[in-house]
C-alpha cells in the first residue's frame, strides 16, 4: 500500500488517498498504475494504449496533469502495479 502523490488523477483519486497495489502485473487499456518515472517520480496515471511492443501510453484523469506527450512512451519495467483499491481520506 503507497500513499498517493499529487492530484494528476483527480476526481479518481483525491491527495491524501491510500492505494493498495496489485504487483503481478496485468495490464490493460483503463489499468490505474502506480509508475516509477525516470523523469517524474512516482506517478498514477491511466494506461491509455499499449505498443505492439509493450511501451505504455498513460493519462491523467485531470485535464490539468501532466500531458501523454510529456510523459512520452513508458517502459513496462518503470512500472510498480495496478491499483486495485483506492481509500479515500474522510471529509471534514
Amino acid at each position: 500500500m503507497c500513499r498517493a502523490v499529487g492530484n494528476s488523477m483527480a476526481p479518481t483519486i483525491v491527495d491524501g488517498s491510500f492505494l493498495v497495489l496489485h504487483c503481478w502485473l496485468r495490464i490493460k487499456v483503463g489499468s490505474v498504475v502506480f509508475v516509477e518515472h525516470p523523469n517524474y517520480g512516482d506517478i498514477v496515471k491511466r494506461v491509455a494504449s499499449i505498443s505492439d511492443l509493450g511501451m505504455l501510453t498513460l493519462r491523467g484523469d485531470d485535464p490539468a496533469s501532466i500531458s501523454e506527450q510529456q510523459i512520452g512512451l513508458c517502459d513496462k519495467a518503470w512500472l510498480v502495479g495496478t491499483i486495485i483499491k483506492i481509500i479515500k481520506p474522510p471529509r471534514g
